[in-house]
């Protein structure tokens, strides 16, 4: 996945397991960590063996690299909506 494309609130897909090494999480965040897992980007941090993002699943928070993850087809069509609704609500505010 392009890193530009990855946002707070985006539903994402774990696709892959690149590793763990250099990264500088608690070892718990890092054993939630599982192929297959869905759930939504929390926060992003930079420099920790890499950049790292969080995410909230069933199971907790995990970590994951950008490599590890998809966007979820439908959540990418519906933060387009909200932005569109978004602009839209500027645009009367603005009148």
């Amino acid at each position: 996945m392009d890193v530009n494309e990855i946002q707070s609130g985006l539903m994402v897909k774990v696709v892959c397991d690149d590793g763990t090494q250099g990264m500088m999480i608690k070892p718990e965040i890092l054993a939630r960590r599982k192929i297959g897992k869905q759930g939504v980007v929390k926060s992003y941090v930079p420099g920790h063996g890499g950049d790292v993002w969080f995410v909230k699943q069933d199971n907790g928070v995990a970590a994951y690299c950008f490599t590890e993850i998809e966007a979820v087809e439908h959540s990418v069509q519906r933060i387009g909506l909200l932005a569109r609704i978004g602009q839209w609500f500027g645009a009367i505010a603005n009148r």
